[in-house]
């Protein structure tokens, strides 16, 4: 530990008196931890730099542009990584003032011509230069969508069934350089059922899961207006209505008011408003990432309460080695035959936690335990029954991944389910083995073994898998075999089913892929065909 301290102290001192040279106008900073969109730097302080500023990674002397912040504290910035530049964990990125201000300046002297600008060394370019897209915010869009067919063919008599299945989603960040982005994801459904149904039976669905709009106040201030999932409350699920967030350093504060979805065709209901706010904390240096959330929130039906509950939610990394989450729901309202009190009831926690030993070991664990949530409008006719049987649902699991050898890995995990009247009791353990890259006939085999015993049901399967590029680069194949058999508890009856499968990928352009899946099944004197199709199409913003 005192060691520790040590390094510590000497790398701030030194950083302090580096960023002290050329007049305090550069800064060199850290990169201490990558999530999969943001990046976090450490500096000695952030009192020069600005959120829309840009940080350069020194390639052996060489400056070039690597990263633009989007957020900021006293000590570090949160930013994103811009096209073309590599960096990883601990390595040392610069921020220089005077090129900030020299760009700003060559904005300012541009020609009032929106067709022609020119640069200090008089050459022309075009105005949508992306060189020139200097500003605290800059657009970054990702968007994502796809048609797939799903047709299950049978030997019996109408039991085929087809299904067709449109995605979109899309990340749209800093439109047009503003401070508004928008987020979306989006599905369509439609079954194709061959015998008669009534003529109100309903085949075709639409799910909006995400549709919010987000402006930034500041840099330290966002509203979000939609249907939103918010990843600090993440396990709430999604809210239709209003988010605010503010920060202020490392503290946040944030508050939603709105309705909760349907809770049976996930469509809007303005019967089921919410409201609620939160408080928490973020930190982030080279051997630390944590974030925290404690809020209070309350759910009605019509009028009335329907719930009302205290909710945590932790994550955190230690040394880029060890990884914990957990989140907790505390219910605080209760209504049983007209009479109201806040008993605190358990209704949900959940822990886990990943210890990467080394590049080829890591141990991972979980816990969960729930009981039933209660809405006491909603399922006002059905509460003394409920809680009457109110069963805590709790659950283990732990896996160890391993890699012996090159191209060689291996995993196991077990997981168990129980409850106090030892209903719904399960034990499954799953193990795999893997070679990445195999002598002679190339390619990847897997192997893996699943067995799962519940109070009702035995089952036992065992899948082979092999996978190769056909065309480099072009067309993918993979290929499997999986065998499984149930055995009943209740009877002595028991089956087994075999499959045989096949998918091939094609990447049609840089950013369209499509797939074809055939499998056969057989079981008894069953047979059945699946065949799957997707397309899927991305698009990225320059």
């Amino acid at each position: 530990m005192r060691n520790i301290i040590i390094v510590i102290s000497i790398f701030f001192i030194s950083s302090s008196l580096f960023g002290q040279k050329d007049n305090a106008m550069s800064k060199n900073g850290v990169v201490t931890f990558k999530a999969s969109e943001n990046i976090y730097v450490r500096f000695s302080d952030t009192e020069m730099i600005n959120v829309g500023d840009t940080l350069y990674a020194n390639n052996a002397g060489i400056l070039s542009p690597c990263m633009t912040v989007t957020n900021k504290s006293s000590s570090s910035c949160i930013c994103v990584k811009l096209d073309n530049c590599e960096i990883e964990v601990d390595d040392t990125v610069v921020f220089q003032k005077k090129k900030r201000e020299q760009e700003e300046k060559i904005i300012n002297d541009l020609p009032s011509d929106p067709e022609i600008i020119v640069d200090e060394q008089n050459e022309t370019l075009k105005e949508d230069d992306s060189s020139l897209s200097i500003g605290p915010y800059k657009q970054k869009i990702r968007a994502r969508a796809s048609a797939a067919t799903y047709s299950n063919l049978s030997n019996e008599e109408n039991k085929d069934r087809h299904r067709t299945l449109l995605r979109f989603s899309i990340d749209a960040n800093n439109l047009n350089n503003s401070k508004l982005s928008l987020e979306a994801y989006v599905n369509y459904r439609k079954n194709f059922i061959e015998v008669d149904l009534p003529a109100d039976y309903q085949t075709s669905f639409v799910n909006v899961y995400n549709l919010a709009a987000t402006y930034d106040i500041d840099s330290t201030m966002s509203i979000s207006l939609g249907r939103k999932i918010n990843r600090k409350i993440s396990s709430i699920g999604p809210i239709d209505g209003i988010q605010v967030d503010k920060y202020f350093k490392n503290f946040y504060l944030g508050g939603v008011a709105g309705f909760k979805p349907d809770f049976s065709g996930f469509e809007f209901n303005s019967d089921l408003y919410e409201f609620g706010g939160y408080i928490g904390h973020q930190k982030s240096n080279k051997s630390l990432y944590t974030m925290t959330t404690f809020g209070l929130f309350e759910q009605h039906n019509g009028g009335p309460i329907d719930r009302r509950y205290a909710y945590l939610q932790h994550s955190s990394t230690l040394w880029r080695k060890v990884s914990f989450f957990t989140s907790a729901e505390v219910d605080i309202y209760d209504k049983i035959n007209g009479v109201i009190s806040s008993n605190p009831r358990l209704t949900n926690i959940y822990l886990s936690t990943r210890y990467r030993v080394n590049r080829g070991l890591s141990l991972s664990l979980s816990y969960d335990a729930r009981k039933r949530i209660i809405y006491y409008e909603t399922l006002r006719t059905e509460v003394e029954r409920l809680l009457a049987d109110d069963q805590q649902r709790q659950g283990i699991r732990g896996r160890i991944n391993f890699k012996p050898f090159k191209y060689i890995n291996t995993a196991i995990s077990y997981g168990k389910r129980f409850q106090s009247d030892n209903q719904n009791k399960s034990n499954n353990i799953n193990a795999s083995i893997s070679h990445s890259k195999l002598p002679v006939i190339k390619g990847r085999f897997s192997f893996s073994l699943n067995m799962n015993e519940s109070n009702y049901l035995k089952s036992k399967i065992m899948s082979f898998r092999y996978s190769r590029p056909i065309i480099k680069r072009k067309l993918q194949g993979d290929f499997y075999f999986r065998t499984v058999k149930y055995d009943y508890g209740s009877s002595e009856f028991s089956s087994s089913q075999n499959y045989y499968g096949a998918n091939l990928s094609l990447r049609l352009t840089k950013s369209l892929r499509l797939s074809i899946l055939g499998e056969i099944s057989n079981r008894e004197t069953n047979q059945r065909i699946r065949i799957n199709t997707k397309l899927i199409k991305r698009f990225k913003s320059k």
